[in-house]
């Protein structure tokens, strides 16, 4: 069997197109035409609950969060910790930066940004082999 298409010559072509016309159309069964229109409206009306629950799903989202900035600002910092990890956490003193470091030495942001700008041990050979010529 061979790979390729038979394809009609243009006289078959023509003998077929005659034959065709020549005969009486074929119509479609007496149902199809209501088929067709009852499957197009239950998919438009899939779509049209689908996009209704879309809209509702985004606007109670849009109503939450209008809440929230509505009422946040009223509401403590205190109202919102206290009931969830007791009073216990936020009447714990938080150490100072002197207590933490216990008499160790803390460097400057100065002293780090003096350090960060130095160039590295790699730049300072390089430079040496380049002035070397």
């Amino acid at each position: 069997m061979s790979d390729q298409i038979p394809y009609l010559s243009d006289e078959e072509l023509e003998k077929l197109i005659a034959g065709v016309e020549k005969e009486p159309m074929v119509s479609a069964p007496d149902h199809m035409e209501e088929k067709v229109i009852a499957r197009i409206t239950s998919i438009e009306r899939k779509k049209t609950i689908s996009f209704a629950g879309y809209c509702l799903r985004v606007g109670f989202g849009v109503a939450a969060a209008v809440a929230l900035l509505c009422v946040v600002p009223f509401i403590s910092q205190r109202q919102i910790i206290e009931p969830l990890l007791g009073t216990a956490l936020l009447e714990k003193e938080i150490p100072t930066k002197k207590e933490v470091l216990k008499g160790r030495d803390a460097r400057t942001k100065e002293e780090v940004l003096l350090e960060a700008n130095q160039p590295s041990l790699f730049e300072e050979i390089k430079n040496y082999f380049d002035t070397a010529d």
